[in-house]
């Protein structure tokens, strides 16, 4: 048989391993340099006609240089990427291009071009990507049971009360600016000039609120220059919340030190129509007043370099005055969150 054959054979058997192993036929496709067509094309002749029909397939190659890893080398390099470097001896969780071409040397003693390695990567499509911190004493299957049980209870309570449903949170805007990438000629870095040693910033805490039979979302917030919020501003905010909010309140925040205590508990005690649930440690991402501050900082105010404390609290506090009269972007602070919602509630 001719080596090209050979090499045809070769290639629709493989294709045939890799499905049964339950990689997407794109998958398969990008691993053997073939079309996303020819892979389909194989899959049904094999499930009809068995081995023997899928030798007779004619299996046109790409032209041009072969790859210099095999199927099986090539396939091997994908997975690495699905594991830690430290795994490899490496000392950090950090892919280069560098680094693998170091790793096919010591696995295969091939000798790869780093620049090469990357055009590569890209065609297999691995791309440089930010990794997410994430705490190690995350549970995340006791986030989805509070997800799966809890939520259902909390929305129930809501609807049986006729409640308005509220998420708290809270942030702190620095003097030094968040840097995010801005339109510059060529060759010439833009300089933010800001007060390196300076840790003065303004406290906020905020709720958004989603009424009972409407669905419109209200934003209530209060920033404290140069100071925190402790349980004690946190109890003066709830109080000046259910002074705005007429009716019961089911109002939902996470475990953190100022959402405990004294004050908090007498709030309580004074307003029995305020029912409180406490979200499931180290989920940020439920809670959709994080979407808010994540729009407010990385935003609306990238790059932003205040002169002092009261030009932050007065570009935040207009800032925050803004989004409160938008209701569709207060509405995407609730949909970003994957919590599951009553679709009628967050209509536009």
């Amino acid at each position: 048989m001719p080596r090209k054959a050979e090499a045809a054979t070769y290639l629709r058997q493989r294709a045939i391993v890799l499905l049964g192993r339950g990689h997407k036929q794109r998958r398969v496709a990008s691993l053997l340099g073939v079309s996303v067509r020819s892979i389909r094309r194989w899959n049904l002749v094999w499930q009809r006609d068995g081995a023997a029909g899928l030798a007779l397939v004619a299996s046109p190659l790409r032209p041009g240089r072969p790859p210099k890893l095999s199927g099986s080398q090539a396939e091997q390099v994908l997975s690495w990427i699905d594991r830690d470097p430290i795994e490899f001896g490496f000392p950090t969780s950090w892919w280069t291009a560098p680094r693998l071409a170091d790793l096919i040397l010591r696995r295969f003693h091939m000798s790869m071009n780093h620049r090469y390695l990357n055009r590569w990567l890209h065609h297999h499509h691995i791309s440089p990507q930010i990794p997410e911190a994430q705490p190690a004493e995350r549970d995340q299957a006791r986030i989805d049971a509070w997800v799966r049980w809890q939520w259902p209870l909390i929305k129930r309570q809501v609807q049986l009360l006729h409640a308005t449903l509220g998420f708290t949170d809270e942030t702190g805007f620095l003097l030094s600016p968040l840097i995010r990438s801005t339109q510059a000629p060529t060759g010439h870095t833009p300089l933010l000039l800001h007060r390196a040693k300076h840790r003065d910033k303004v406290s906020a805490v905020g709720a958004l609120t989603l009424s009972p039979q409407q669905g419109h979302v209200g934003l209530y917030f209060q920033t404290y220059p140069n100071d925190y919020v402790n349980n004690n501003l946190y109890a003066l905010f709830l109080r000046d919340l259910l002074w705005q909010i007429r009716g019961p309140l089911v109002l939902l925040h996470d475990g953190g030190g100022m959402h405990k205590g004294e004050p908090v508990r007498e709030v309580q005690a004074d307003y029995p129509r305020l029912h409180i649930h406490q979200f499931p440690p180290y989920a940020p991402e439920l809670n959709p007043p994080e979407y808010l501050w994540n729009h407010t900082r990385y935003y609306r105010l990238a790059n932003f370099v205040p002169a002092d404390v009261p030009q932050i609290d007065r570009t935040v506090t207009t800032l925050l005055h803004e989004i409160r009269h938008d209701q569709a972007r207060l509405k995407t602070f609730f949909r970003s969150s994957p919590l599951p919602w009553n679709n009628t509630t967050l209509q536009n």
